[in-house]
């Protein structure tokens, strides 16, 4: 005979994230900082380990409700912690955050970090560094914190780059081996503007590399006097289908006097931020998603695993749904816009990789060639370009 448990709730319950009438996604980052305390406090009456997938619950008017779910017998004192309880909980606050911010809940600990790194900024920027704070058992409110740290004086902007081929992607011709491009422009209203494309192979006759430097040539002539960076798309596209063959990602960023950051994305070049936190340390949140066929197959399908490197969108007649985002980069920061094959390694392996060589290389100069070493020493598998912008204080 199968056991049978049922469960009463002594008030009704809320929605859970991700359910319709829940929290809108878009309000996730705001309301965190009201949620660490209260799970504190849960734990605290319960013990550790009670937490489930569907616990984290929220509505418009009470805010933020948490289920437990202690044994059958448990009196008022705190339960004894059991063996892998604390991660249970974790998993299971990890498991809510993630299905609000992507609409499906993550199959274990991978899934939820690919999901975070290959849809970030569609969902809430940051939260990829909350999740990693939660598994590394350090403070999340810190990491909010961080992230949405106003700012209302100017920045100032030091800017570095370095880029190489690739021991194992070099095929002996040194003009055309490397098939990234990228180029710094300041507009004539204060506005630093930050291009990196990435040529797509293609057949190896060099038409990536061209198509990239096509657009990066373009891109300087026309970010000198806009900083509009969808008119900029619409330039680089024209340079490329103008020259007949060749496609290129495109990740550009517009760095404003103010700190207001514009970001535009086409491909699977990766966009970076790393800050300090309140009391110490650094983080880093991705920017931007990747338009690949593995990242869409992975909103529905938790085990696709193929169509990483095929792209949804390029330069050269694929460049009608950028990605658009706004951040706040503060002084401190480290701006970091990538080729994909500078940020080898899965999401959680980058993150920490990056945040570590910002601690130890805290000029921007510093940071790209360790980033690019980085590449290199990781087997040179691909071009590895780190454009990299350095947030200061303006000087009065």
């Amino acid at each position: 005979m199968r056991a049978e448990v049922t469960v009463e709730w002594p008030e009704e319950p809320l929605p859970a994230l991700g359910d319709p009438g829940g929290m809108p996604v878009e309000r996730l980052m705001g309301e965190l900082p009201a949620l660490w305390p209260l799970l504190s406090e849960s734990v605290a009456r319960t013990g550790p380990g009670f937490l489930y997938p569907g616990s984290l619950r929220w509505g418009p008017e009470r805010g933020w409700q948490i289920l437990r779910v202690p044994p059958h017998g448990a009196g008022e004192e705190p339960v004894p912690e059991t063996p892998g309880a604390r991660a249970r909980d974790v998993w299971a606050v990890i498991c809510g955050l993630v299905t609000l911010a992507v609409g499906r809940p993550p199959r274990d600990l991978t899934d939820a970090s690919l999901l975070l790194e290959l849809h970030a900024g569609n969902s809430p920027h940051g939260l990829d560094a909350v999740v990693r704070a939660l598994l590394a058992g350090n403070d999340p409110g810190g990491v909010v914190a961080a992230v949405t740290r106003p700012w209302d004086e100017g920045v100032s902007v030091r800017i570095a780059a370095e880029t190489a081929v690739g021991s194992r992607k070099a095929k002996g011709d040194p003009e055309w081996d490397n098939e990234d491009a990228f180029a710094a422009v300041r507009s004539t209203d204060g506005v630093v503007a930050l291009v990196v494309c990435d040529g797509v192979t293609g057949p190896g006759d060099g038409s990536g590399a061209r198509a990239a430097r096509a657009a990066v040539a373009a891109l300087k002539d026309y970010l000198v006097s806009s900083h509009d960076l969808e008119g900029a798309l619409r330039a680089a596209e024209d340079a490329v289908v103008g020259q007949g063959r060749g496609a290129s990602t495109a990740l550009f960023a517009a760095v404003h006097p103010d700190g207001r950051t514009a970001l535009l994305s086409v491909g699977d070049s990766p966009a970076w931020l790393v800050r300090m936190l309140p009391f110490g340390g650094r983080t880093a949140l991705r920017l931007n998603p990747d338009q690949t066929v593995l990242a869409e197959s992975l909103l529905t399908d938790p085990f696709a695993n193929m169509g990483g490197s095929i792209l949804l969108g390029n330069l050269g007649g694929y460049a009608d749904e950028p990605f658009l985002a706004d951040v706040q980069v503060v002084p401190g920061d480290m701006l970091v816009l990538l080729s994909d094959g500078a940020a080898l390694g899965e999401d959680d392996w980058f993150a920490g990789d990056l945040v570590e060589l910002a601690g130890i290389h805290q000029s921007a100069a510093a940071l790209a060639a360790a980033l690019v070493c980085r590449a290199e020493r990781l087997g040179g598998l691909d071009n590895a370009t780190a454009l990299v912008a350095e947030i200061r204080p303006v000087v009065r």
